[in-house]
């Protein structure tokens, strides 16, 4: 059986063939719910590339999950289409219920929950996180908002 170290070094260089090296058995002990869960989140110094791997797993895979359930392989594809091609730390985020009101900012976790409907709320929470206070200001001038409204907003 793989270790968690191994799948993800296999799902992060795009290794095609170590799927199909598996055995089924082990092939079957393949979780790829926890391979989604831990792809999704990377801790580079590199802001862009864990935005990359959160949004790229949402869009290709966490999207529809259940649907796929049936079909390890195409979601193992999936995976490996979000990674860039190289080993990355990829840190385990429990899954838990946060409601919006406990954010530490409501009103832009508001926000980003309608901007980013198919994030859940950890996601949403982690994207705020790792963006600059500039970078949101400038997310929320693209999208019209006056400097009085940021202003309220960023409270």
């Amino acid at each position: 059986m793989p270790t968690i170290k191994e799948e993800m070094a296999a799902l992060d260089r795009r290794n095609f063939k170590w799927y199909y090296g598996l055995s089924e058995e082990d092939q079957k002990s393949l979780s790829m719910y926890v391979l989604m869960r831990y792809a999704a989140t990377t801790n580079s110094n590199v802001k862009e590339i864990n935005e990359h791997y959160l949004t790229m797993v949402n869009n290709l895979v966490n999207v529809n999950f259940n649907d796929m359930r049936k079909h390890p392989e195409l979601q193992w594809r999936l995976l490996q289409c979000a990674a860039i091609g190289t080993s990355q730390f990829h840190q385990w985020i429990k899954p838990m219920k946060k409601r919006k009101e406990d954010s530490k900012n409501p009103k832009l976790f508001g926000f980003y929950e309608d901007m980013f409907p198919h994030f859940n709320n950890d996601e949403i929470e982690m994207l705020i996180r790792m963006q600059e206070p500039d970078d949101i200001r400038e997310l929320l001038t693209a999208h019209g908002m006056s400097d009085k409204e940021i202003k309220a907003l960023m409270k």
